[in-house]
């Protein structure tokens, strides 16, 4: 069961005393935010509003909705991020799953005994972090939590973060460097939280107006920077997890951009899926056919 901070909306509302308020959330958050917008109305007698459009994190919170209907307050709740407040009238507000993983890191043990192993989470299982790290390190597993990086806590995964794509990137643009490659950087390089849409727009125009030859496109799973990409006529873009479906994608699709997915590669991984994208010529015979069939 999703468990609300509403201690943290009480105080709020009691040293601030707005004459209204809206709450957001995630769509399956939807009843639990419901119920609190109920809450507040009872105990405070002020209206409480839910927003329709459903949020889904920090970069899609729906402020202008809340503005629209004048409320002083705006709870985003689910999001846990290491910062409180985005901007003036707006609290993020904690919520928590109660449901324990005490059982399930228990049986886990026997399978992962000696290896090495990555904790991450999402936002409403964080305090669930150090009861299972716990469990893991005394029955022999060395476990790993990475440093929180923008708006992440430790251990935290989110969707529209983008360290793990920026920091992958210097190290594909180091190598493409040294291996002689001119590169046209049009990414981002501060791994702020930003919409991916706005970065892959320019370069799938570049390559479809001939202006480069070859592209590469870096995100947390690949697949969304590939779908942006492949809307362009003469875009080609592969989404590689490995050396042989990049040495495909160019013998036998003659993929002209290469979409790596950064939160499941290492940088020699992706290292080496460049490099065979970048050295295998496309097959033609058949295959040139087939691709002549795409934008038809």
């Amino acid at each position: 069961m999703i468990i609300i901070d509403e201690a943290r909306i009480f105080k709020e509302i009691e040293e601030k005393q707005p004459a209204s308020v809206s709450l957001n959330g995630p769509d399956g958050m939807l009843p639990q935010v419901q119920d609190m917008a109920m809450k507040i109305t009872k105990k405070y007698e002020i209206p409480a509003y839910v927003l329709a459009d459903t949020t889904w994190g920090t970069c899609d919170l729906n402020t202008t909705g809340s503005k629209i209907l004048g409320a002083d307050i705006q709870f985003n709740i689910g999001h846990t991020i290491n910062t409180e407040s985005l901007e003036n009238n707006l609290v993020l507000i904690d919520a928590f799953d109660d449901v324990g993983f005490e059982s399930v890191a228990e049986k886990c043990t026997k399978l992962l005994k000696g290896k090495l192993i990555s904790l991450v989470t999402d936002s409403q299982h964080l305090h669930q972090m150090d009861k299972v790290e716990k469990i893991l390190t005394k029955n022999g597993i060395n476990v790993k939590i990475g440093k929180g990086k923008g708006q992440l806590n430790d251990g935290q995964v989110f969707g529209c973060e983008f360290y793990p794509a920026t920091e992958l990137k210097k190290e594909v643009k180091e190598f493409l460097e040294s291996k002689g490659y001119s590169v046209n950087n049009l990414g981002e390089d501060l791994g702020e939280s930003v919409d991916y849409k706005d970065f892959i727009h320019p370069l799938a125009k570049e390559i479809s107006n001939k202006n480069e030859e070859k592209g590469i496109i870096i995100c947390g799973s690949g697949n969304g920077v590939s779908m942006v990409a492949n809307k362009y006529e003469g875009v080609r873009a592969a989404l590689c997890w490995n050396k042989e479906i990049a040495s495909l994608s160019r013998q036998h699709n003659n993929a002209n951009v290469l979409s790596l997915p950064a939160r499941f590669l290492t940088t020699k991984e992706a290292v080496e899926i460049v490099n065979t994208f970048l050295e295998t010529d496309f097959e033609g015979g058949r295959h040139e056919r087939r691709v002549n069939k795409i934008n038809k």
